[in-house]
């Protein structure tokens, strides 16, 4: 018999994939940064095309309950590809052809297809956009509560589902090293990263989608 994790987690799980297929999107606009980290930030944007990781991703409720630790690979390459492999503790595939996201939950043999328009909609869109990230968010620069290091915080200007980005980059090595969500049930989302490769070539197949035989697809309208 398979357990599957809350509907919360699930729910947070979703909404903060749509935050990295667009962090993995296309350019950043011009830096109208003063602080040093937010600068970091927009360079480092500014200069990924490819990436590939291995990921942990640990969601804590706002009752500070953790209702899983998820662990896999994922990778990315600009425009707007993505590739998340989930393999602890359940199965689970997110894939952005760039036109359409695949949401592929295997122990469930279903498939959920959306628009990639609907990235639009979220508060990460200041990835996909030429607008300045100050346009979208209010920034603000602080110590990150685990590693200790200076770290960019992001209010979405619109209310939304997620209330809060925060992206620390490594002291030394230009890389992302933490990456965490808060939003509007409290919940807090928290991604770290190792083995990370950027801009080398990825084979264009890898995300490539083929509903598999005997798996059901679930084709939501991009309204």
């Amino acid at each position: 018999m398979i357990t599957r994790p809350p509907s919360s987690a699930l729910l947070v799980r979703r909404s903060v994939l749509l935050i990295i297929v667009a962090l993995f999107n296309v350019g950043l606009a011009r830096a109208e940064a003063v602080d040093p980290a937010i600068e970091r930030l927009y360079s480092f944007l500014n200069g990924l095309q490819t990436v590939e990781a291995e990921f942990v991703q640990q969601v804590e409720e706002a009752d500070g309950h953790v209702p899983e630790v998820s662990r896999g690979r994922f990778s990315a390459k600009r425009p707007g590809k993505f590739r998340w492999d989930y393999r602890e503790p359940f199965e689970q595939m997110i894939l952005s052809d760039g036109s359409s996201v695949y949401y592929y939950e295997i122990d469930l043999a279903q498939v959920t297809k959306t628009s990639a328009r609907l990235l639009e909609d979220t508060p990460a869109a200041f990835f996909v956009s030429d607008r300045a990230l100050s346009k979208t968010f209010t920034l603000s620069v602080a110590e990150d509560k685990v590693w200790k290091l200076p770290s960019v915080r992001m209010l979405p200007k619109k209310e939304g589902t997620v209330t809060a980005i925060i992206i620390t980059l490594h002291p030394q090595k230009n890389e992302i090293l933490n990456l965490a969500v808060e939003d509007s049930l409290g919940n807090y989302s928290r991604f770290t990263f190792s083995k990370m490769h950027y801009n080398q070539p990825i084979e264009a197949e890898r995300f490539n989608f083929t509903l598999p035989d005997g798996v059901d697809l679930i084709d939501e309208p991009a309204n």
